[in-house]
């Protein structure tokens, strides 16, 4: 059966990935323009991550929530 939580942190490791990419990337960079290049860059994958996994991440961070919430009820 297919787990969604693997699912989501597989689809969120390959996007740390390609973020951390980028980001030494833009440590190396040394010309003004391109350091904000790769910060474009970034907050463009960013915002395209953010909406591809709004509606999945808002689910989850739900069901989180409520686990949090019965944890501090037993305690």
């Amino acid at each position: 059966m297919y787990n969604f939580s693997h699912g989501l942190v597989f689809v969120c490791n390959v996007f740390i990935e390609e973020v951390l990419f980028i980001v030494l990337q833009l440590l190396h960079s040394e010309t003004f323009w391109k350091r904000n290049m790769y910060k474009c860059i970034i907050l463009s994958l960013l915002k395209y991550q953010i909406a591809k996994l709004d509606s999945k991440a808002n689910f989850t961070f739900d069901l989180l929530l409520t686990i949090r919430d019965r944890k501090k009820e037993t305690n």
